[in-house]
């Protein structure tokens, strides 16, 4: 159902207790926007957990896809490495081309991802180089630093060819121009070092620095807001980089967020609307906190935040809720942190110059009860739980062998502690009565043996 109205049905026929089966619906995506759609079944007699007959579904229905190019002199894992960050965000349509065969003209595409391009020995079309569209470089071994000199980017270089070395990224605690996950500075602290060319590489006015070297200030991954966004990497390595992430924590979800991060900022419209708000995403869990960055910009396009930005948010049942945007950089930015499952609908406002500009859209915070969602026991996540944490796991019919693997586990040992502890016999109340006690019985003992 949508909005109450029933809009396709199936007909079960469940034939024992263990069933099992898949149904599809195709729905028609008759207008834009965030489409909330749920799913149920019957409850049978005598059910006991009926949340699991229930479930929410948001799909998002895109007006406008923006189309990312990604160019690169040969084929390589960092390439690959952001399809994944971007993959499942249905606002990026990604194409991928690599060893000169390259698009004569770039006007299909609103993003250009240049993986060391210009490259040496590049001899393909050089309009992809020139174009007014955002762009974001990733330097490598293969970059030509006579053609780099002359793009459009955040930072200023003067690279020694085929000269790298290896740098360790640090956290830019300064940078504003977007919001990141709480932990990044743990997450990049594991970060394996990355490959940069030798040379000079130093951030130009109005740039930014995510990350930069541990070492030094020297500009890793760099952004310039402005009439075309720009943004660059000073090194190849985000493969390693997400392999190390998912190594000590499980997941990828940090870099993967700058990667999608940086992607919203060079989607941002600087052409038309003076004013803007956007979202990393538009469906959250609510286990996320949420952001939004705001952009205003004066008639020559140029990013400004002196006037004050304020949006006000309003949740399912009506209650809305004022916020102010902090500056940042010189963009705006907020966090509203976790909120609870519902569709959200909000509304900026900015104004500059005695006029007023808006900007609204909504959002949705899914609440998924896994627990209640999945009543069996998961063996499989189970033994990946104990593996993880260096345990073990034993289904009931191989309990014997629970002795066995701690009587091999060198880990499991006996261990015998000896303690000593030295305390004056002052403080030991109850040996001072009994030598009082004594005492008193042996003066009372001699007063009575002396009388008689």
């Amino acid at each position: 159902t949508e909005d109450g109205n029933t809009i396709a049905n199936a007909t079960l026929s469940i034939n024992g207790d263990k069933f099992d089966r898949s149904v599809s619906f195709t729905i028609r995506a008759d207008k834009p926007g965030l489409h909330h759609y749920v799913i149920t079944a019957p409850a049978a007699d005598g059910e006991a957990n009926t949340v699991n007959n229930r479930r929410d579904v948001f799909v998002e229905v895109i007006d406008e896809q923006k189309h990312i190019l990604i160019a690169g002199l040969a084929p390589h894992p960092d390439i690959k490495a952001i399809k994944e960050a971007l993959a499942g965000l249905d606002n990026y349509k990604i194409t991928v081309r690599v060893n000169n065969d390259f698009p004569s003209l770039p006007d299909d595409y609103d993003i250009l991802v240049l993986h060391q391009l210009p490259g040496q020995g590049y001899s393909g079309n050089t309009t992809i180089m020139r174009s007014n569209k955002p762009t974001w470089i990733i330097l490598g071994r293969g970059t030509d630093n006579a053609a780099l000199g002359s793009l459009d980017k955040p930072v200023a270089s003067n690279i020694t060819p085929g000269a790298l070395r290896n740098v360790f990224a640090a956290y830019n605690p300064t940078f504003n121009s977007f919001n990141l996950p709480q932990n990044i500075r743990a997450v990049v602290d594991k970060f394996p070092p990355i490959a940069i060319p030798g040379g000079k590489i130093q951030l130009v006015p109005g740039a930014q620095a995510l990350f930069v070297d541990k070492g030094s200030d020297v500009p890793l991954w760099a952004l310039r807001q402005g009439r075309k966004p720009t943004a660059i990497i000073a090194g190849d390595g985000l493969w390693r980089w997400r392999m190390y992430e998912y190594k000590n924590f499980g997941n990828t979800n940090t870099i993967d967020e700058c990667i999608r991060q940086t992607m919203s900022f060079l989607s941002t419209d600087n052409t038309g609307k003076p004013f803007s708000v956007t979202l990393p995403k538009y469906i959250w869990s609510d286990q996320e906190a949420i952001s939004f960055n705001a952009y205003l910009r004066n008639a020559n396009g140029e990013a400004i935040n002196e006037p004050e930005v304020k949006v006000s948010i309003r949740d399912s049942s009506g209650n809305e809720m004022p916020y102010t945007f902090e500056r940042s950089g010189n963009a705006y930015q907020l966090n509203i942190g976790i909120r609870a499952g519902g569709t959200y609908a909000y509304t900026a406002h900015a104004v500059y110059n005695g006029n007023t500009y808006t900007s609204s859209g909504n959002f949705v915070v899914e609440t998924i009860p896994l627990e209640l969602m999945e009543t069996g026991a998961d063996y499989a996540m189970l033994y990946s739980l104990a593996e993880y944490n260096n345990g073990a796991f034993f289904p009931s019919s191989k309990l014997s062998l629970v002795y066995d693997s701690i009587a091999t586990n060198d880990n499991i040992k006996p261990i015998i502690e000896t303690s000593i502890e030295t305390v004056p016999l002052i403080d030991r109340k109850w040996f001072f009565l009994l030598i009082l006690l004594f005492a008193v019985a042996e003066w009372l003992l001699r007063k009575y043996w002396l009388a008689q």
